[in-house]
């Protein structure tokens, strides 16, 4: 009894914040150009990426020690892997599925690293 009282609080709660416009056609619409402005904003945010570790890569080779070979190579493996995803993004070579639920977390993570 108390799994089917849980659950009617969540329909209740789902049907309360969730946001339907006025007809499905509208709404497919809406949704098409969400995902559109999600993408670009992620493709600028793995594009930052690149060019932060470009920036990285520069810096320390100019001034160039033993001590920064390390973090040269994280800095060049990293812009790879970005710029790997970068052209997969852009040949559309990914599945919906990966380029919402997972890249965005997967650049985030490697820009954090």
């Amino acid at each position: 009894p108390c799994g089917n009282k849980s659950r009617g609080w969540w329909t209740l709660l789902r049907r309360k914040f969730t946001v339907s416009l006025g007809s499905a056609r509208l709404e497919t619409v809406y949704r098409g150009y969400f995902r559109r402005q999600k993408r670009g904003c992620l493709l600028c945010v793995i594009l930052i990426a690149i060019l932060y570790e470009l920036r990285i890569l520069i810096m320390d080779s100019v001034s160039f020690s033993l001590e920064r070979v390390p973090t040269i190579v994280l800095a060049a493996l990293l812009m790879s892997v970005h710029a790997f995803l970068l052209a997969l993004c852009k040949l559309g070579k990914c599945s919906k599925k990966f380029e919402e639920r997972v890249l965005p977390y997967l650049v985030w993570g490697l820009l954090s690293a």
